[in-house]
């Protein structure tokens, strides 16, 4: 449902109706499965059948007291049984609410100058011309349109009166909405458009007669007409009011069929004379010139009128009515449009005048409560009947988008679909999304190739709704003139025979939403004799929770465990009448209740009786505003407690009832499948007040914000990926209403951290979509949103990454407290972060701009603004897109401004104030020189304004200029001072070339003269002279008095005007740069010419400045057009100046992603901004590389909303997307738009186009030339051309022209000359073979000016050139994991398949499967695991191109791949651990063996073989980390899995210690992060709260980055114990940066013991620093055994130095371990050098750790054997056991080193060849030789027998055994069935017998190719087999003859099998039956016996 769509109010669960079947019919409870069959037609007496009447004649329609009374939702049950009652009310206030959404607006046509108003008036009403509001529309005129009595509020009789205004303004919704302002009026609106529904409209036919109008059989209109079982009528005495363009009543085939009103025919000409309000209409009325008759000047109206009234004349056609009246009623004009204030009296005219149907073919989706009120008041006499309209759209509860077409979307009108002569739905009409459901369309008509009349005389066939609609019109009257008594025969009784009586239907199948459709067929000898009958279906379902039905609710519209609820449930009937209503309710799905629903209540309502076409509910209960706010009988259940979060129950809705209409009839009527509902349960929880600890917001909850939120100052709340928080929630049911402000303000930190695929969404409650999302920081808080979804936002944050902000209304609401009270106001959303990027912006409006507030501020850099209307700040923005942000929006007043962010300049002012004097070769003037370049007064700004006037003076030719002490000097500058100061008083201060540089701390010189005296310091770094009357001094500028005249020296070439007149220009200076607005791109909708509805960039008010906006896009290269889109100095001289070029042709590729160009092409290729009848390609251009898997939308049209037609492409490339566009000029004439939404970049998906709509324009122009028609024909080496054209006096010839790119590819001429007129033929031999190539042909004339091409024909030549197919082998495959497959495939025209075949080796037939293409080239398909065993695989590749084929090996050649037992890991399940605890997990896989291991942390861990497919182990941590897990095999790691679980200490300890940072010291100083931490490290992660550190590794890593505030470091299994971690550098720091660490993470696993404390860290100033001298240690060396300690004596020097106690030691932790005493000890062998250090000055001790020999080597056996490929592991005892000195190996190649570990103490061998060899392990002189027997693999498998019989059900145990195993290891077989639809096999061999069939089972060896198969044979003795047919395969063949054979070596045989194989019938299978069948299955005999 659309925004704009009034939302019930009542607390309504996830509106989500979900509708698992559509009840198109009703079925019986007793035995007739067709309701038809079940029809009782009364006789006559003539034994004749009657028309379908009703059994008695006080059938009235239902009017019952739930009084839901007809308002305007889409939902057509909104009308109930009391339409036309004066006392049933329209709901105004939903009509303004739903036509104030913007979509709506721009959906619909209004009429220009006039609107509509609709009041209640007495005696004492305000005349309309002296009311405000008529006064504001500045109103020219009214017209009373309708007038009516209705009952007030009091239920006392007004008058209403509905008056058409007319106006000047143009602005109609301004007014619209002004109007209903105010209390005087019901309700205003515009007057709305419709138009006419036909299709097309081709040129008048002359041929006439009936044999075209196929519709006449297609209804068995002859079958009806004149015959009595039908009531013998043709609509006789009915009149059809046609409400269209008029009506020729002319017309030969219509004059004698036009309702004439009687008595304006015989009255006085120019008088009203029936008082009807209309003069003279005899014919019917003319609403558009009331002056003129109803003619036809269109066509349409006389269209329409025909297909229903064509006389039996044998003139032309003959109309399905064709004995009923025609009331012409024009209410459309030339051009097909029509008004809704024309429509309204129209329809009040055809009621008040006596039609009996009412036919309206127009539509439009505007809902107008004007031609409402008219419908509901012509219901009580008159059957409506509208056209669905053509726009192949769905109705507007399709889910992918749509809208309803009124009036056809009415419930109380038949809406009219359209099908074709084939039955076929037709392919432009709209459609019904959800039929019966909201039945907006009822009924499927014809509406293709329709013949019917044209004004003066004509016929035609047109297709459309249109003409879809007046059929059922004309049926209706048909119906009508049989059941005249409308007292008894009501419209609603009519509509149901109509819509319900038909059985036949109309199938239409919709690819978009994946559903196919049955719609009701229009049937008359269906509507004409079924009797009606109950068909009802669900039409509304809510559901309550309020306070007052359990003390467990809390009325909070979200449906929570234990709440107790009220189902309200209506149902609609579609045709009949039913009574005895009963609504029945389940929650059963597969036949089991739902375990957390408890009815309270019975599961079954009785309701009223329900008229046909009416509605009736279980007690609806309504509020003042027609809104459901409770259920008088509800059905109640509860929610049960232990209901989980986000739950959906779904709720079986069904009824049951009798017929009405029919007391015999006992038939209980049930709708065929339930109409279900699901009820969304939330565990919500409520957030307000003030959170007081840290807090995590999950995904698994729902969080709501009623009220104020405060997140105080030292807490945090994260919110998980994925967490939902709404804002504002209401209470419905509360009396005294409610008082909550929601929003949320953060003085501590609040983390948003989203994800891609689960953002995080804040959006406002139901009931209050239009007020605004706010999130604060406040003081110093921290907001940081990452990948969040905010609708209405109103947030200020730190930063912001991936958000996607959306207003969804025109104006934003918020709640305020005003003197004790809540104040509710509408206002602006607003966004603003300190730092921005990467977001979306959307639909941001600003109330008005003159409330003083900024609604975008901050910082931003890759944003998307999108079709907003704003003010923005001043702050930055870089790579941004503005795209179409209006200026101007509806009737705000506010206007969407940038103040420029771009970095400013100040234009210096510089005036010679003194005559140019000249000394020593050179030029000398003073400058007053006002304004800074930079602006400020400090040093830093005013130094550099200092050199940037040098640098603009050097520019000129001079500098700032310096003079010598010397006596011409002194005269000089004394000339000078006289020049400045004219009355000699006071000193002058001339700024001088001399200044202090603060690096070197000298006084340097822009000039060549040197300083004399004092001048520039440190603290006034500028120099100056300081001239008086008599005498000067070097001096400086004191900043505090500083002086704006500048002594400027120029060499004597420069001319005086140059020197008099410099320019200070600062881009002519060159010091301007732009940081702050660049790479932008402005996308302004440059094709509107108001350019006041452009988005401006506006300058400050200081004409003195300058803005860099350089570097930018602004849709255009047009210079004028980018100055039309600034506001500055050239706008308006008192502004700053915005300074844009150079500007950028294109949006940069760093831009936000966005539309850069659109261009068309036709078919040869070439560019075009006209098109004509044709197909074009569209290319679409980004500006950077885009998602290819994602199309954009494009689509084009006149005007708003340019999706009128919707192109289907692809992407030509990543920037280029190409769309195809047909053109039918008759439907799309005009000045056309293209809109392109919805694309997405390549590299970061969340960023996606806006909606860049009108930026790009087209013509379409009519353009064509007669057809041509060519022919073509592929033959070898050619493709041969013929044509048929008809030869004219000036014809020349002809020309061929060829695509091979396609119809809409490039064509080229291919014959040389023009080809003659005689010429038919053309034989093109220049082509290839298997390629396609496209043709067309031109006439030339003989002024040799070219027709439009023919038609383009398509060929290929023969093609004979196969596939070529790449493939490369898998090395092998791992068996119980399955096989992939891959190949390329390329062909010359093109891949048509490429097929995979497999079995395994010993297996009789190959199995297939199609290879799928993945990307390109490539193919690949996949083999399961199940089809795979030990052995070795078979398998080929067959491709074709549709002719050819190719293959990659063959049937009898295979690919062969061996198929391996290999150990594999697929899952590890352990708890996380904790070191020193023990713990267990499970590995689980495929192929494990009982000698497999698991090692952890490079160690072998307690392993329990449990299955092939489990182990478990045991394990006691050592070290914390996550965890990997590695299977081995003797020692050999065969398979592993990353971070299987976690490993935690919480003994482990990450810390700072006391650090001493001494500022602007000018030498490196460390703040170390420390651990106890003793084991492997590979990771390290560290994360800080802020930036302001930037954090390194002490430990020397593999690889490092950060991201954010987050340092990572991997590291090679490093061994530490304890020591430093990292460091926080400090170098020359001015400030105190104190960095916080928040988190530590070692080897992925966070350490829970963080004792970081930033106030560690503490400062002094450089004046209190003694820096250390020299460093000494005792013993600059020391030699260790293992377990030896030793304490450095260090001595620092001086004794005062400011970290002389902070002394630090750098070493090798895997040598040496440091006790907290300060000492060392050894604790391996090896040398490491520790450094001492302490404040950069360091000495180092040389440690050396002896090595503890190796005196003994033994083994843990003596001899060691096994077969070839076994794995023999050998493991070593070294004495003395301390030792860890390395152990070496010798060997021979008879076996093969794996893997050597534990210092060569285990070392593990494959053996490679059979024989005897030793092995040998040595440690200097020590060894250890150790024999090894090797054996070759001689085992085999061996079965008892090789055939079986069996029966289903029957088990057998083969007897399998391995022979001449000599393998040192425990061998499985691998079990198998060749097919286990027939045989099964479990691990030990046992086979289960499951149908009937032939198998093999087979056992391979494990490491072997050996294997050994049974043959199983299973056959019931139900069942029989052709004789011979032993495998039971349909068909007796070779294969039974060899089964026979091995049957005769078998005792015991089935019967079944016997019976098959014993074809002699000697009662035994012998030689010879075999013999038979194998001379039976090669023909040699045809029969056995």
């Amino acid at each position: 449902m659309k925004n704009w769509q009034k939302k019930v109010l009542a607390v309504v669960l996830a509106i989500a109706l979900i509708i698992t079947g559509f009840a198109t019919s009703t079925f019986v409870d007793n035995s007739s499965s067709k309701v038809g069959k079940e029809t009782t037609v009364s006789k006559t007496k003539d034994n004749k059948s009657d028309v379908a009447k009703v059994d008695t004649v006080s059938i009235k329609d239902t009017k019952t007291e739930k009084s839901k009374e007809p308002n305007v939702s889409d939902k057509k049950s909104d009308v109930n049984n009391k339409i036309g009652d004066p006392d049933n009310k329209i709901d105004y206030q939903k009509i303004i609410h739903e036509t104030k959404d913007e979509d709506y607006r721009k959906s619909v046509k209004l009429a220009k100058g006039s609107f509509v108003v609709v009041r209640k008036e007495n005696k004492n009403t305000t005349p309309i011309q002296e009311e405000q509001w008529y006064k504001d529309a500045k109103a020219t005129g009214n017209e009373v349109i309708m007038e009516d009595t209705v009952k007030d509020d009091n239920a006392k009789e007004v008058k209403q009166v509905s008056y058409k205004i007319t106006t000047e303004e143009k602005d109609i919704w301004s007014i619209v909405d002004n109007t209903n302002s105010q209390n005087t009026v019901e309700i205003a609106e515009p007057v709305y458009k419709y138009f006419t529904s036909e299709e097309s409209v081709p040129s008048a036919e002359d041929n006439k007669g009936m044999d075209k109008q196929w519709y006449l059989k297609d209804q068995k209109l002859e079958s009806v007409w004149g015959n009595e079982d039908y009531g013998n009528t043709a609509g006789e005495g009915t009149v059809v009011a046609v409400i269209d363009t008029g009506v020729d009543y002319n017309h030969e085939d219509l004059q004698d069929n036009i309702w004439t009103n009687s008595a304006e025919v015989s009255g006085t000409t120019g008088a009203d004379d029936d008082n009807n309000g209309y003069v003279d209409d005899v014919h019917g009325i003319n609403l558009i010139d009331p002056n003129e008759t109803p003619m036809d000047d269109h066509g349409h109206g006389t269209h329409v009128s025909g297909i229903i009234a064509m006389e039996n004349n044998n003139v032309g056609g003959v109309g399905i009515a064709y004995k009923s009246k025609i009331m012409p009623i024009k209410a459309g004009g030339s051009d097909g449009t029509f008004y809704s204030s024309d429509i309204a009296k129209g329809i009040e005219y055809a009621y008040k005048n006596g039609a009996d149907v009412i036919n309206m073919s127009f539509g439009s989706s505007a809902h107008s409560a004007l031609i409402e009120n008219a419908l509901q008041d012509a219901f009580g006499s008159c059957v409506l009947v509208a056209a669905a309209g053509n726009e192949s759209t769905p109705t507007a509860d399709c889910p992918l988008g749509g809208r309803n077409m009124y009036p056809a979307s009415y419930s109380y009108v038949i809406g009219v679909m359209a099908y074709d002569e084939a039955n076929s739905f037709a392919s432009f009409s709209n459609w019904d999304y959800k039929p019966n459901a909201n039945a907006e369309y009822e009924v499927v008509a014809p509406g293709v190739s329709v013949y019917s009349t044209l004004p003066n005389g004509r016929y035609a066939s047109w297709n459309g709704t249109s003409m879809a609609a007046p059929m059922v019109s004309a049926e209706a009257a048909i119906l009508r003139s049989s059941l005249k008594d409308k007292s008894t025969y009501s419209s609603r009784y009519i509509m149901g025979q109509l819509v319900g009586a038909t059985e036949d239907t109309i199938t239409y199948c919709n690819e978009d939403v994946k559903r196919t459709y049955n719609y009701k067929k229009l049937s008359l000898t269906a509507s004409l004799t079924n009797k009606p009958k109950p068909n009802i279906t669900v039409d509304e379902i809510y559901a309550f929770d309020s306070e007052d039905i359990s003390k467990s609710n809390n009325g909070d519209g979200i449906i929570q465990p234990g709440e107790t609820i009220d189902l309200a449930i209506g149902l609609r009937n579609q045709w009949g009448a039913a009574k005895n209503v009963t609504i029945t309710v389940n929650t059963t799905t597969n036949g089991m209740d739902n375990q957390y629903v408890e009815f309270i209540s019975d599961n079954e309502v009785a309701i009223d009786e329900i008229g046909s076409f009416g509605t009736q509910n279980n007690g609806f209960i309504y509020n003042d505003s027609k809104t459901v706010i409770g259920v008088e009988h509800p059905i109640r259940v509860k929610i049960k407690e232990n209901a989980p979060n986000d739950l959906n129950i779904k709720i079986n809705i069904n009824y049951r009832a009798k017929n009405g209409l029919d007391e015999k009839d006992g038939t209980v009527y049930t709708q065929l499948e339930d109409t279900a509902y699901t009820i969304h349960i939330v565990k919500g929880t409520i957030l307000s007040g003030k959170i007081t600890e840290n807090t995590t917001l999950t995904s698994d909850n729902y969080y709501i914000v009623k009220n104020s939120l405060l997140i105080p100052k030292g807490v945090t709340v994260n919110v998980e990926p994925g967490a939902k928080i709404q804002f504002w929630a209401s209470d419905q049911y509360s009396v005294y209403g409610d008082n909550y402000i929601a929003y949320i303000s953060v003085e501590g930190n609040m983390y948003f951290n989203g994800t891609e695929s689960q953002p995080i969404d804040l959006f406002p409650g139901k009931d209050y979509e239009a007020y605004r999302v706010q999130v604060e920081k406040s003081g110093n808080g921290t907001v940081d949103m990452n990948y969040v979804n905010i609708t209405n936002p109103y947030i200020d944050i730190s930063s912001g990454s991936h958000l996607n902000c959306t207003q969804d209304y025109d104006e934003v609401y918020y709640r305020e407290m005003r003197n004790g009270e809540i104040s509710t106001e509408s206002d602006s959303s607003f966004v603003k972060g300190n730092y921005i990027e990467k977001s979306k912006m959307s639909n941001l409006r600003n109330k008005s701009y003159f409330n003083g507030f900024r609604d975008v501020d901050g910082r931003y850099n890759t944003v998307l603004f999108d079709n907003c209307n704003v003010r923005y700040s001043s702050e930055g923005y870089t790579n941004s897109t503005f795209l179409i942000n209006m200026s101007k929006f509806d009737n705000h007043n506010s206007i969407s401004v940038m103040k420029i962010s771009g970095d400013s300049y100040y234009i210096q002012e510089c005036t010679a104030v003194s005559k140019i004097r000249k000394l020593n070769g050179k030029k000398y003037v003073v400058y007053e020189i006002n304004n800074s370049y930079f602006g400020g007064e400090d040093h830093i700004s005013s130094m550099n304004s200092y050199f940037a006037t040098n640098k603009a003076l050097v520019k000129n030719g001079g500098h700032i200029g310096t003079v010598g002490k010397s006596e011409e000097s002194t005269k000089l500058l004394m000339s000078l001072y006289k020049d400045v100061r004219e009355e000699n008083s006071g000193e002058l201060k001339l700024i001088n070339g001399f200044y202090y540089d603060k690096d070197t701390k000298e006084i340097k010189s822009l000039g060549e003269t040197e300083i004399k005296g004092s001048g520039p310091s440190q603290y006034n770094p500028i120099g100056g002279y300081i001239v008086s009357t008599t005498d000067y001094y070097e001096g400086n500028i004191d900043f505090s008095y500083r002086s704006n005249n500048y002594l400027a020296e120029y060499p004597e070439d420069v001319d005086d005007e140059t020197i008099l007149n410099p320019n200070m220009d600062p881009t002519y200076v060159g010091i301007t740069e732009n940081t702050k607005f660049k790479n932008n791109a402005i996308l302004n909708r440059l094709t509107c010419t108001d350019t006041s509805q452009w988005m401006k960039v506006i300058a400050g008010t200081d004409n003195k400045m300058l803005y860099m906006a350089t570097d930018n896009y602004w849709g255009t290269t047009d210079e004028n057009l980018i100055q039309k889109q600034l506001v500055d100095f050239d706008t308006n001289t008192n502004y700053a100046d915005i300074i844009t070029s150079p500007y950028l042709d294109k949006p940069s590729e760093e831009t936000y992603p966005c539309v850069s160009d659109i261009y068309i092409t036709d078919k040869n290729g070439d560019k075009v901004d006209t098109v004509g009848n044709g197909t074009y390609d569209v290319h679409v251009l980004f500006n950077r590389d885009m998602d290819q898997e994602t199309d954009p939308m494009v689509s084009y049209g006149p005007d708003d909303p340019y999706t009128d037609y919707t192109l289907k492409g692809q992407w030509n490339s990543s920037r280029e997307w190409v769309g195809k566009m047909p053109i039918k000029v008759l439907i799309n004439q005009g000045h056309q738009y293209f809109r392109v939404k919805d694309a997405a970049a390549a590299d970061d998906h969340w960023l996606t186009t806006g909606t860049d709509w009108g930026r790009f324009e087209f013509d379409v122009t009519a353009s064509g030339a007669e057809a041509l028609t060519l022919q073509s024909e592929g033959r070898v080496g050619s493709i041969y051309l013929n044509w048929t054209q008809d030869e004219y006096d000036t014809m020349a010839g002809f020309n061929i022209y060829r695509s091979e790119t396609g119809e809409e590819g490039s064509f080229k001429k291919i014959n040389s000359s023009i080809l003659s007129s005689e010429e038919k033929e053309y034989e093109d031999k220049k082509v290839e073979a298997g390629k396609k190539y496209y043709y067309y042909f031109t006439v030339v004339d003989t002024a040799m000016s070219e027709s439009r091409p023919s038609n383009i024909t398509s060929n290929t030549a023969v093609d004979d050139k196969p596939p070529v197919i790449k493939h490369t082998a898998l090395k092998s495959i791992t068996n119980g994991v399955g096989a992939t497959i891959t190949a390329t495939v390329k062909d010359n025209i093109g891949v048509e398949g490429v097929t995979l075949f497999y079995r395994m080796e010993g297996e009789d037939n190959f199995k297939s499967v199609p290879m799928n293409n993945t990307t390109g080239n490539y193919y690949n398909a996949h083999i399961n695991a199940e089809d795979i065993t030990v052995g070795n695989l078979q398998y080929y590749i067959e491709a074709t191109d549709g002719i050819n084929y190719a293959y990659n090996g063959s049937a009898t050649e295979p690919n062969v791949i061996p198929v391996e037992s290999k150990a594999f890991v697929s899952s590890v399940k352990a708890d996380n651990g904790e070191v020193g605890k023990s713990m267990t997990g499970i590995v689980k896989g495929v192929n494990f063996n009982e000698s497999d291991r698991v090692v952890i942390d490079d160690k072998e861990v307690d392993t329990e073989y449990v299955s092939a497919k489990e182990l478990k182990f045991t394990f006691k941590p050592e070290y914390m980390g996550k965890k990997k897990v590695e299977l081995t095999e003797n020692q050999v790691v065969v398979a592993s899995i990353d971070d299987a679980f976690d490993v935690t200490d919480s003994n482990v300890k990450v810390y700072n210690e006391d650090t001493i940072i001494t500022k602007e010291l000018a030498k490196s100083q460390n703040s170390y992060l420390k651990t106890n931490f003793n084991g492997k490290i590979n990771s390290l992660e560290v994360t800080l709260k802020d930036g302001g550190k930037y954090f390194s590794s002490s430990l020397s890593y593999i690889s490092g980055n950060s991201s954010g505030n987050t340092y990572k470091y991997k590291f090679n299994n490093q061994s530490i114990n304890g020591g430093k971690l990292g460091y926080f550098e400090y170098y020359n720091e001015s400030t105190e940066v104190r960095p916080e660490v928040i988190s530590v993470k070692i080897n992925g696993v966070e350490v829970e013991n963080l004792d970081y404390d930033s106030d560690r860290i503490s400062f002094i100033e450089q004046s209190e620093y003694v820096p250390v001298n020299d460093i000494k240690v005792k013993k600059s060396s020391v030699t260790l055994d293992i377990g030896d300690s030793f304490t450095p004596n260090v001595t620092v020097s001086p004794a005062n130095a400011t970290y002389h106690d902070y002394v630090d030691y750098s070493y090798d932790s895997s040598v040496l371990k440091q006790n907290d005493d300060g000492s060392f000890t050894a604790i391996q062998s090896g040398w490491t050098s520790v450094s001492v250090n302490c404040d950069g000055v360091s000495t180092s001790i040389n440690v050396q750790v002896n090595e503890l020999p190796v005196k003994e080597i033994t083994s843990e056996q003596n001899k060691y054997s096994g077969t070839v490929g076994n794995i023999v592991t050998i493991k070593l005892q070294a004495k003395p056991i301390e030792s860890i000195a390395t152990i070496n190996w010798s060997y021979n190649d008879s076996v093969k080193l794996v893997q050597s570990t534990d210092n060569g103490r285990t070392c593990v061998f494959e053996l490679a060849k059979p024989g005897s060899t030793t092995v040998t392990a040595y440690y200097n002189n020590v060894k250890c030789e150790i024999p090894i027997e090797i054996f070759k693999d001689e085992a085999y498998v061996e079965f008892g027998q090789d055939i079986v019989t069996m029966y289903p059900d029957e088990t057998y145990l083969v007897d399998a055994q391995i022979r001449n195993d000599t393998s040192n290891e425990k061998r499985s077989l691998q079990w198998t069935s060749s097919n286990t639809a027939v045989a099964e096999v479990n691990s030990d061999g046992t086979i289960t017998a499951k149908g009937n069939g032939y198998a093999v089972i087979s056992a391979s060896l494990e490491k072997s190719s050996q294997k050994a198969s049974i043959i199983v044979l299973v056959n019931s003795s139900a069942t029989s087999y052709e004789l011979g047919d032993v495998n039971m395969d349909g068909k007796v063949t070779a294969v039974d003859a060899m089964l026979a054979l091995k049957l005769a070596l078998l005792d015991n045989p089935t019967d079944a099998i016997l019976g098959s194989a014993d074809v002699n019938g000697d009662g035994k299978i012998t030689a010879v039956d075999a013999m038979r069948i194998l001379q039976y299955a090669t023909g040699e005999i045809t029969q056995f016996k």
